[in-house]
């Protein structure tokens, strides 16, 4: 009974992780520099996304499929000044 209830679990995760990962295929993450301060905790947690531009001290995203989107969250998530946000990708790109 348990290994039935974890298994029907383990199925409705993976189908809910498709989900988010086809969605976020058509998103994009930003970067609001006025509210920025450089702290780089996005690097630190999704570093094959996020860098520190070297020209202000402000992070970058540098490439979107560069970590699970679970990591991406994640950082969009523990930026201390909210700088990060998801946004929809125009349907024309």
């Amino acid at each position: 009974e348990f290994f039935e209830s974890e298994c029907k679990w383990k199925s409705l995760w993976a189908k809910q992780n498709a989900l988010v990962v086809e969605e976020v295929k058509h998103m994009e993450i930003v970067v609001d520099k006025t509210k920025c301060v450089g702290s780089a905790l996005c690097t630190a947690i999704a570093p094959g996304a996020f860098k520190v531009s070297e020209e202000d001290g402000k992070s970058m995203v540098y490439n979107i499929e560069g970590e699970p989107v679970s990591e991406l969250q994640r950082a969009v998530a523990a930026c201390p000044t909210q700088a990060l946000s998801w946004k929809k990708e125009p349907e024309n790109k």
